[in-house]
């Protein structure tokens, strides 16, 4: 409670500013009038300090309560934030729609991944991964094979079986599929995980394939690979037999033709498999020998293909008989931005008729009594 006023209502004459600079001064006897200016404005003064303190009072008690609204307005808004926090965690938790990076896979073929993001299904025993739920991994291996994945928690209190993975529409995955530092995303249905997306992020790795052994192969296009380089030597023809005279010196055979080229980009699809040829180099011709064994013509070479590209072998060089030497033979006819095989020289008497030659060295024709040459096949991705 405020202390009463000392009320002190005469107004008095305030005094001079001179008085007010000076001061009374020893022996001067102070005015009435002037007194009682002091005492009024000193009761004035004490009367707005009091009254204005009254207000300070009830302002300091305003924002007291004021503040106290605040902090109960921001731990209701820490509930609330708190509240959906949990549910927040909770969802990403449980809900299947979510993708989660359990990490890397760690071998070529058989993936282990560790993670505490992996959604359990502990019905059964051991636990695996409940169904629809989805994973992105990192390859650390370019696969040679079909695939198995385990996954496990960080303490290794849940372990799962190995679970094959398929492509989306339940095939195997192919050998080379995927190489190294390979994003995927995969997603587990009934007893399986199926490979998500178009190409599931996979960039296939640059390579190269030959085939130099006569023969016919398939080749499983790899996955991500839409287009190939494909090179085809055909195989060089045989060279002509040479024959001899009964008297000595003799006519020689023609060389065989070069096998052609086939140079191209070839449209491919991922998983495709594909037939490939390799031409055999024709064989020689055989020697004849007067009066009573005549010389043959040498074999052509095989054709070497890819799909419905070939480059085709050189035919086969002439035989000398005893009338004259025998002619070369015409080289393979190849395609693409490749070109055609050489043409085999003519035997000259004696003197063996050289086989066609190709730039690369491959398929090349077999001279007078030679074989030809081999064919060849590479893909470049």
């Amino acid at each position: 409670m405020p202390e009463q006023l000392p009320e002190w209502n005469a107004v008095g004459v305030e005094p001079p500013q001179s008085l007010k600079d000076s001061g009374w001064q020893p022996g001067m006897k102070p005015s009435a009038q002037h007194m009682n200016w002091l005492l009024n404005r000193a009761y004035k003064c004490i009367e707005e300090l009091q009254q204005d303190g009254g207000n300070v009072d009830d302002l300091t008690q305003a924002v007291a309560d004021l503040e106290r609204k605040v902090d109960t307005k921001f731990a209701e808004v820490d509930r609330d934030i708190a509240a959906v926090d949990t549910k927040v965690d909770t969802h990403t938790k449980e809900d299947l729609g979510h993708v989660r990076f359990i990490g890397n896979t760690n071998a070529t073929n058989a993936w282990v991944c560790t993670s505490d993001e992996i959604i359990w299904d502990t019905a059964f025993t051991p636990p695996r991964p409940k169904e629809g739920s989805a994973y992105r991994v990192t390859t650390t291996h370019n696969n040679t094979g079909n695939i198995t994945i385990v996954l496990k928690n960080k303490d290794g209190s849940k372990v799962s079986n190995a679970f094959s993975i398929l492509n989306s529409d339940g095939s195997q995955i192919l050998p080379s599929s995927f190489p190294m530092s390979a994003i995927l995303t995969l997603a587990f249905h009934g007893n399986s995980f199926f490979l998500q997306g178009n190409g599931s992020g996979v960039k296939p790795e640059p390579g190269t394939k030959e085939f130099v052994t006569p023969g016919t192969y398939s080749w499983v296009v790899p996955r991500g690979v839409f287009n190939v380089l494909v090179i085809l030597n055909g195989a060089g023809g045989g060279g002509g037999g040479f024959f001899t005279f009964s008297g000595g010196g003799g006519n020689a055979g023609g060389g065989g033709g070069s096998g052609g080229i086939f140079v191209d980009m070839i449209p491919v699809t991922p998983g495709e498999t594909i037939q490939i040829q390799v031409g055999l180099g024709g064989t020689a011709g055989a020697n004849g020998l007067a009066p009573n064994t005549v010389a043959s013509m040498g074999s052509p070479g095989g054709f070497s293909g890819f799909k419905t590209s070939y480059a085709h072998g050189g035919d086969g060089g002439f035989a000398g008989t005893q009338y004259g030497n025998g002619g070369g033979a015409n080289g393979g006819i190849g395609g693409g931005y490749g070109g055609n095989g050489q043409r085999g020289q003519d035997g000259v008497g004696s003197s063996s008729g050289l086989g066609g030659k190709n730039p690369n060295g491959i398929g090349d024709g077999g001279s007078t009594s030679q074989p030809g040459k081999n064919g060849k096949a590479v893909i470049r991705w």
